[in-house]
């Protein structure tokens, strides 16, 4: 790496290149009108999708070629541009003169996010500082440098978003084969036979409690906020915890095994479903789960669990909870819950497709994990003058 910038560039100040303003609060509104404007918020910088409005006129406004940073909150650094509207009261916007571009500037803030969020200020809120902020050196090629660098980044960039929205695409392939091969759970039109889940059930058990000394070593725990992945626990970000053999024994956790969200802060969250599949090692599972383990010879368990997890099918058991300071359902709320069950060898057709598809999704992710550590690298040597020289 360059230890001194190439001929032409210098190193300057953030103050010497941009005029900084903070946004202020307005009323907004949420749907959009010829006299509105939009009311640009943390979420905003990261989306160009609009979703608040004002219609006063006395606030802060920014224009596509201006930079915001946001400048409270835990995102507090995190920075947008091409945006266009009213400035809202945790941004702050930075108007570039005309030495830099808003791209190339752009793309430097942002790789110093870290930096901004680490150094924030404030015990309940944490705030930006600005004199730390304004003081941060930016090495500023001339401006047909600029340009050349954000073409590279940007194509680098590109190939990210164009992965992304295959990997969203692919989000909604199992869904659609489901409906696809078995009709909507909701409506049945295939009029597969119907069952409760109870009667397909050979044990149903709440997990273990376990005290926060007790986590750090020992065996894999299945805890509800695993059950939040899609249709499958994730075993490979597992939290540990010390169990005895008797413990281990009475909250052993098969492969096929059906976990259940046993309570949960939020309404939507209480009796999402997960299925355990590939277990490598004696696991067991925590107090606010129920698990469910299923007959082999009726149902196949990744079928069911992508039953269980269509927003319709879950309707019935979410209405059916009791909320006090948390919302809950019961093994016999989980066990009502009805299923319908095409013939096992469909069943099983359709879990060896969904395995393919998890296989090139697997692939995907080993493409984007090379595509960021490319950008990665051409942003590091982008600042030093490596990239162009």
């Amino acid at each position: 790496m360059q230890t001194t910038l190439p001929k032409g560039w210098k190193m300057v100040k953030l103050d010497e290149i941009v005029n900084v303003d903070k946004g202020k609060k307005m009323a907004t509104i949420m749907s959009h009108s010829k006299d509105c404007q939009p009311y640009i918020g943390i979420d905003n910088l990261r989306t160009t999708q609009y979703t608040n409005f004002t219609k006063e006129k006395d606030g802060l406004s920014c224009i596509e070629t201006d930079l915001l940073i946001a400048w409270d909150g835990a995102n507090a650094g995190t920075i947008g541009y091409g945006l266009k509207g009213y400035v809202g009261s945790t941004i702050a916007r930075l108007r570039p003169s005309e030495s830099t571009t808003t791209y190339y500037l752009g793309h430097f803030l942002k790789s110093k996010f870290q930096q901004f969020n680490i150094q924030t200020h404030g015990a309940a809120i944490p705030h930006l500082s600005k004199s730390q902020l304004l003081n941060t050196l930016i090495p500023l090629p001339p401006l047909p440098t600029q340009h050349k660098i954000v073409e590279i980044l940007e194509e680098a960039d590109n190939l990210r978003k164009l992965r992304q929205q295959a990997d969203e695409k692919m989000k909604d392939l199992i869904p659609s084969l489901f409906v696809q091969m078995f009709g909507d759970p909701a409506t049945n039109p295939k009029g597969w036979e119907v069952v409760k889940l109870k009667d397909l059930a050979v044990s149903v058990k709440n997990g273990l409690f376990k005290r926060p000394h007790e986590f750090g070593s020992g065996a894999p725990l299945i805890n509800v906020v695993d059950l939040f992945a899609e249709y499958k626990v994730d075993l490979s970000r597992l939290e540990r915890v010390m169990a005895s053999s008797d413990e281990i024994e009475k909250y052993f956790v098969e492969d096929g095994n059906l976990f259940f969200c046993r309570s949960s802060l939020k309404k939507e969250g209480v009796a999402k479903c997960a299925v355990a599949l590939g277990l490598k090692e004696p696991t067991v599972f925590e107090c606010h789960t129920i698990m469910v383990r299923l007959s082999r010879e009726a149902i196949k368990p990744l079928f069911a669990s992508i039953y269980l997890n269509h927003p319709g099918v879950r309707t019935h058991t979410v209405n059916t909870s009791q909320t006090a300071t948390m919302t809950t359902v019961s093994q016999n709320d989980v066990l009502r819950q009805k299923i319908f069950l095409p013939p096992l060898a469909l069943q099983q057709e359709f879990s060896k497709l969904v395995e393919d598809i998890e296989a090139e999704k697997a692939r995907q992710a080993e493409s984007r994990k090379k595509l960021d550590e490319l950008f990665d690298s051409l942003m590091q040597r982008a600042f030093t003058g490596e990239l162009v020289a």
